[in-house]
């Protein structure tokens, strides 16, 4: 990579060059040896894979083009846990949530944990299982410093 890097370099004449390494596959050691530095340290994410084995992300976000879970399963999972929180849930549970803690008693932080548990076992139930990437890093290359 090194010689894509320096010819590069040499041909377009950046001031600069970015890269984002996915860290299931790199610890980017690789880029650091080159000069890159990190810059940015994205999270892991979670994703579900459907039965079309495609991708699909959850909630909303910056990408557009970012596949998204079908809405009316999302909508199905907001009904099923608004009738938890109101006391109607179904069989006495709601995809394996703890109602021990029933509705006002519960506080916002774990309200909030709750739902984040109850929604992978909501959509493994539709046949949509998690899957957890490691995330990624942004690393930068600086070939020449900005003029003052």
């Amino acid at each position: 990579i090194s010689k894509l890097v320096a010819a590069f370099a040499a041909e377009a004449e950046p001031d600069d060059i970015v890269t984002v390494v996915d860290r299931d596959w790199s610890n980017a050691d690789g880029w650091r040896s080159l000069g890159f530095v990190t810059v940015q340290r994205m999270q892991p994410v979670t994703f579900y894979v459907g039965r079309d084995g495609l991708r699909c992300h959850p909630g909303t976000g910056p990408n557009p083009h970012r596949r998204r879970l079908p809405p009316e399963l999302v909508d199905e999972f907001e009904r099923d846990w608004r009738a938890w929180r109101q006391g109607d849930a179904r069989n006495g549970a709601c995809h394996g949530v703890d109602h021990s803690r029933h509705g006002g008693e519960l506080e916002a932080a774990q309200e909030s944990e709750q739902r984040e548990a109850a929604l992978p076992r909501f959509l493994a139930e539709r046949s949509y299982f998690a899957v957890h990437d490691a995330g990624a890093e942004r690393l930068l290359l600086v070939l020449r410093a900005p003029s003052p």
